[in-house]
């Protein structure tokens, strides 16, 4: 059992793995020192070179985004920091473009030659996700010591390529136990430095939160939909029963598209949030590398108001807010993780430090050396 007082450097109680004895660990809280303001510049600097550029400076926009998102979050007083070329980030982006104009080309020329591009695009997918992964992790760098994802390619074809083929027959069923593999293949993988990551998590748990997710967003949908659909419906019928006969098949058409969009859309966000939050709170607190543990405090509730309000702001604002709603979700969502561990992170980063001397690592860069935008 753990208490989290939420103040950096203070000493909660834990129990040790695998002992049923407690002991003593220093949490270190997350911090987000990053503001509007600040990122408002860059954001505006990237959003008018990316429409100049047509999008060519959006891989230099992404790597000018991390970097200043990364450097203003910090972990017992330390930041983090991106290291990652953009030319690499445009590599990946070049390659996967590419690819999607030959499948639509190719879908002019004949079908079965279509088909043949999509497949193969399919089959290289799960190797350009793997080198993708790769390459953000060794460049998500903490204490001058880098990430390492040591997931292998053949399980990433597993999870990636095959593992899909079994949502169509199980008529979705599987969905969630997709979901289980793909965050394990990430959070099971994800070392740092030298240190190789233990997770334990449950494909049991996905199960029931996507069955607390759909439960709330239908929810959030029928009720809304109960009280107000006979209030409006009559108000739309009067106005549809004016028109001329073609007119008022074209709008009530129009009127069915745009409810069932909206309705959609608010299936979609109220699933994804809740989703999100849980797995990631699951994830994160199955998750060990080696002395460290992680505690996080991410609340779906909480999460929704921020999403919506986001979402109206940036609206109102004609993407002016766009800023604003990215620091204000990422300060939440970064300030809500607390690391654990029975001796200080500066113990810890320096003993991972000697062992990287003697480490061999993988910077070495080739032609795959990239990132397609996870």
């Amino acid at each position: 059992m753990s208490h989290n007082d939420g103040a950096s450097g203070n000493y909660i109680l834990k129990g040790a793995p695998g002992s049923g004895e407690p002991r003593l660990l220093r949490s270190s809280k997350v911090e987000f020192k990053g503001t509007a303001g600040e990122y408002f510049r860059i954001w505006a600097v990237n959003t008018c070179l990316t429409i100049v550029t047509c999008g060519l400076y959006l891989a230099w926009a992404k790597v000018r985004k991390r970097r200043y998102f990364y450097s203003a979050t910090l972990l017992d007083g330390r930041p983090f920091s991106y290291t990652a070329d953009p030319k690499a980030i445009f590599k990946g982006y070049l390659i996967i473009t590419v690819c999607l104009i030959l499948i639509n080309v190719t879908n002019f020329v004949h079908p079965l030659l279509n088909t043949a591009a999509s497949l193969l695009f399919g089959v290289l997918f799960p190797f350009l996700i793997h080198k993708s992964l790769r390459f953000r992790a060794r460049h998500t760098v903490y204490c001058n010591i880098p990430f390492r994802f040591h997931g292998e390619l053949s399980e990433c074809y597993r999870v990636f390529f095959f593992a899909p083929m079994l949502i169509p027959i199980t008529l979705g069923l599987f969905i969630p136990y997709w979901d289980f593999l793909r965050k394990r293949y990430f959070y099971g993988k994800m070392g740092y430095g030298s240190q190789h990551p233990d997770f334990c998590g449950k494909a049991g748990a996905f199960y029931l939160y996507y069955l607390l997710g759909v439960a709330v967003a239908a929810v959030v949908v029928v009720v809304p939909v109960f009280f107000f659909y006979p209030l409006f419906s009559g108000y739309f019928t009067e106005i549809l029963m004016n028109l001329p006969e073609k007119q008022r098949r074209a709008a009530a058409v129009g009127l069915t598209f745009m409810g069932t969009m909206l309705v959609g859309f608010i299936v979609v966000t109220v699933l994804n949030v809740i989703l999100y939050a849980k797995t990631t709170v699951h994830c994160l607190e199955h998750t060990s590398l080696g002395r460290v543990q992680f505690i996080c405090e991410l609340r779906a509730p909480k999460l929704l108001w921020i999403q919506i309000s986001n979402l109206v702001a940036v609206l109102l604002s004609v993407g002016l807010l766009a800023p604003w709603a990215q620091v204000r979700k990422h300060r939440y969502v970064a300030e809500s993780i607390t690391v654990v561990s029975d001796a200080s992170l500066s113990e810890f980063t320096a003993g991972l430090k000697q062992q990287e001397v003697g480490a061999v690592g993988d910077a070495a860069t080739d032609f795959f050396d990239m990132e397609i935008g996870l």
